[in-house]
């Protein structure tokens, strides 16, 4: 319902805001639209935050009008871009929202503390600096309209015979996020508020997280508690939020549990376990649970969340709370930001409040580089008007020379995107600012500039698709071209063009060589190879508070990118699936995932900070015995030691999902994990289903 409002709002007063600078325009829509937005409190309410009429009925769009945008792209650039997303499935965009703001200093010192640095700021600001900062404060009195409303909504309905709940709501809305929460009921109100008001103001809601609740509660819990609040009170309070969360966005809502301070110690504690209880009883897709795994973690935690009820909902994700830390540390941050660091959705690693993160702002056909790399520069199949320099050695001969050959290409092609990527956050901070995210960001207040620009870490993900297809297409050339010489290089790359029609002997013996994911370490090798090269691309490449982060991060992408995608040399045919996540491809899969923590492990997942999780499922009868529990235990801290930095799980019966599949209608609350986030089964296209149904029954075996 919020974007038609957004679509009415901004028709309602389009004269107006047409006269306005886009930032100023920009707060206003959000003014507007927390004065106007209908809200309402439900009769089983313990906490404020339903907003949108049951209809559209009022707010229909007669004409779609738009405001004037800045354009930072050539007439020739965008061609090129349209070329490469059309022919090699490169998407190079600004991806809005995917945030983490700073929810313990919102609840601790609320938004007044935001509103005090601003108005310290302007005292000495140039004219354009002013117009940000003049519409950052715009957004924060917003925010109290929008609070106001509730606290007169429920002030209203209290003295039409409502109960005492209504009275705690108005006392509540009269001061949070402006102002310090007082106890834990207050903070829970403005967490939710402030989850809510970041997505409008952003225009989507996409993966917008909570970050590290059970610590930034804490303390305001045990207060609470010493005050009388009661364990029960605070469950129904968070029990009311899950129900929340579960009707506004797109379900990626990570939720952190646990973790380590800084010197070393445990940070698990009854919040952390009461949120674990919750999501037990709600068994809700979103918060998706983010456990933060390490040696010290307490085994009942652990054990409480492997659990075949959670796993069959995809719950929870683990993460590797030391690996996790170094990856950040292997951006480059302060020491105090990588012990400190978020699980943000849908699966990158973050810094709270001080990081904005286009997380799909680089979508990588990793198998280009291989191909201009064999065929002196040029593409396999399509033509590319994108300018590369020739490797200076000419075609390789061997697996060195390849590496290096690709590795040219690589950051030919990466060099123009990533300065597209740049462009695409220009385009975004001139013509959708977002004044609101910008004033709780660390650094946009004292330069000024949009959140987009100007945060303290404005990271870019890179992913890296069809990385492991490419990895076996490495491993196959090497072994059939350069060492065994049974075929020419010629030979492979024009059965590959023919989509390798009538070339069963070569097709079969591409499929016969090592791959990565089956425990080879010479493929595995390779597959480390490609990530440590385009890590170190991404690293040289990163400038000033713009960090290019590489990922293996597909959701179910990989599989509309393969129906795009051409045949590749690893023996894929066209429109097929390419390698999900860190994962192997799904013709390796098998029911022992010990070849896949060993494959995913070597890559040294230190350098993809962007997220790097690999998918097991794990068949109901395994769960259900205290053995095959213990055996996962196992596994998950094995990965962790290893150097993992992320695990996620699934485990629905296929005959139901065979079910699902046949009659969608019939089951539609099955929620599978589709990547750092769950989605009902029913509302996946049948390819995302099908490919779903193919790889479990590959790993059950």
């Amino acid at each position: 319902m919020f974007y038609q409002f957004y679509e009415h709002i901004k028709n309602k007063y389009f004269a107006q805001l047409c006269t306005l600078p886009a930032v100023t325009r920009q707060a206003m829509i959000f003014k507007y639209t927390c004065e106007e937005i209908p809200l309402s409190i439900r009769d089983d309410d313990l906490i404020p935050g339903w907003y949108g009429a049951e209809s559209d009925e009022g707010f229909q769009i007669h004409e779609h009008r738009e405001f004037p945008a800045y354009e930072a792209y050539t007439p020739e650039e965008l061609a090129v871009k349209d070329e490469l997303n059309r022919d090699f499935g490169i998407i190079v965009r600004f991806d809005r929202a995917h945030s983490c703001i700073d929810n313990a200093k919102i609840i601790t010192q609320g938004l007044v503390s935001f509103e005090q640095e601003i108005r310290t700021e302007m005292d000495t600001a140039s004219l354009e600096k002013q117009q940000m900062l003049q519409a950052m404060l715009i957004t924060i009195d917003a925010v109290r309209i929008y609070t106001r409303r509730f606290a007169e909504l429920a002030d209203s309905m209290f003295r039409a015979g409502g109960d005492q709940r209504l009275v705690k709501m108005r006392d509540a809305m009269l001061r949070v996020p402006y102002e310090p929460a007082r106890n834990i009921y207050e903070a829970i109100c403005a967490v939710w508020t402030m989850h809510t008001l970041i997505p409008i103001s952003e225009i989507s809601w996409a993966s917008v997280s909570l970050g590290r609740v059970d610590q930034y509660l804490w303390p305001l819990y045990k207060q609470s508690l010493a005050e009388g609040e009661t364990r029960e009170n605070v469950r129904a309070y968070l029990k009311n939020l899950y129900r929340l969360l579960n009707t506004y966005g797109d379900g990626a809502c990570a939720l952190n549990i646990g973790g380590l301070d800084a010197d070393g110690n445990d940070m698990t504690n009854d919040l952390s376990r009461l949120l674990i209880e919750v999501e037990k009883e709600m068994r809700t897709a979103s918060p998706i649970f983010a456990v933060r795994v390490h040696p010290d973690m307490p085994e009942d935690v652990l054990d409480a969340v492997i659990d075949p009820e959670l796993f069959t909902i995809g719950q929870p994700t683990f993460y590797g709370e030391l690996p996790c830390r170094n990856a950040m540390r292997m951006r480059g941050v302060p020491d105090e930001t990588a012990v400190g660091f978020t699980v943000n959705s849908c699966m990158g690693l973050y810094a709270a409040g001080e990081e904005i993160a286009s997380m799909w702002g680089c979508v990588f056909n990793m198998h280009l580089p291989l191909e201009l790399a064999l065929c002196g520069g040029e593409p396999l199949v399509h033509a590319l008007s994108l300018t590369t320099a020739k490797f200076a050695a000419g075609i390789p001969d061997s697996l060195d020379t390849l590496m290096d050959a690709y590795s040219h290409y690589l950051r030919e092609l990466l060099v123009p995107l990533f300065r597209f990527n740049r462009k695409n956050a220009e385009n975004c901070a001139a013509t959708l600012p977002n004044p609101l995210l910008s004033a709780i960001t660390a650094d946009c207040i004292t330069t000024g500039r949009d959140r987009a620009v100007g945060a303290r870490y404005n990271t870019e993900t890179v992913e890296t698709m069809a990385l492991a297809n490419t990895a076996n297409a490495i491993a196959a050339i090497d072994t059939l071209v350069f060492r065994q010489k049974k075929y020419t290089l010629n030979e492979y790359l024009a059965a590959a063009r023919r989509d390798f029609a009538g070339d069963t002997a070569l097709l079969r013996d591409i499929r016969a060589c090592e791959k990565y994911g089956t425990g080879s370490a010479y493929a595995d090798g390779i597959a480390r190879r490609l990530c440590e090269i385009t890590a170190a691309h991404c690293r040289e490449l990163s400038f000033d508070n713009v960090y290019f982060l590489p990922s293996l991060h597909t959701l179910d992408t990989n599989v509309g990118f393969g129906a795009g995608l051409y045949t590749t040399l690893d023996g894929r045919i066209k429109g097929t699936p390419v390698a999900k996540n860190a994962g192997p491809t799904n013709d390796v899969r098998s029911a022992d995932p010990t070849s896949m923590v060993i494959s995913a492990a070597s890559l040294n997942q230190e350098l993809f900070s962007g997220g790097q999780p690999i998918d097991l499922y794990f068949d109901r009868t395994i769960l259900e015995s205290e053995a095959g529990r213990a055996k996962i235990k196992a596994l998950v801290k094995t990965y962790f030691d290893l150097g993992g930095l992320q695990l996620q799980v699934n485990s629905i019966e296929l005959d139901t999902l065979e079910k699902a599949y046949a009659d969608p209608d019939a089951y539609p609350q099955l929620v599978v994990r589709i990547g750092g986030y769950s989605r009902r089964f029913a509302e996946l296209s049948q390819a995302s289903q099908r490919e779903f149904i193919d790889r479990f029954r590959r790993e059950r075996g």
